[in-house]
């Protein structure tokens, strides 16, 4: 395994992994609890958090981008406040992710972040998470002038 800073990816957002949205974490370490679980606590009980991974391709291949909660905020469009009365009304906490999904898959998105690859794959903690320009003519312009200059 090894890691790389500063990376930056352009691509499309294919997918939202399970594990995204309004999610628990454990008191004691800050690691995902499942069911009130903790995997080095056992049973705890878990403070809320906001997180997004998604999966991107830049078309050569994919990464799992992982936004914290400050960057999932600006996704969702409320912060964890919001996320809960979301949640609460719905009766339902996967609402939060299901709006995340709605808004990303299928659109192109800048990641930049520091790129880690383990043996599940290469994941980007992202620090930047920007929509790219949805006109592609004005891209390819832009680009064209860059390649030109």
């Amino acid at each position: 395994s090894g890691g790389l800073f500063d990376v930056e990816v352009v691509g499309n957002v294919v997918a939202v992994r399970d594990g995204s949205g309004l999610i628990e974490r454990c008191p004691e370490c800050g690691r995902v609890i499942d069911g009130g679980q903790c995997r080095s606590h056992g049973a705890v009980e878990g403070e809320d958090d906001l997180r997004i991974k998604a999966i991107v391709d830049d078309g050569t291949g994919t990464v799992t981008a992982i936004l914290d909660d400050e960057l999932t905020a600006a996704v969702y469009g409320g912060g964890l406040e919001q996320a809960r009365e979301h949640a609460r009304d719905a009766m339902d906490r996967s609402v939060v992710a299901d709006d995340i999904r709605e808004t990303i898959v299928g659109r192109a998105f800048r990641v930049r972040g520091s790129l880690t690859v383990d043996e599940y794959g290469a994941n980007l903690t992202a620090s930047t998470f920007e929509e790219r320009d949805a006109n592609p003519a004005a891209r390819a312009k832009t680009l064209l002038e860059e390649v030109a200059a």
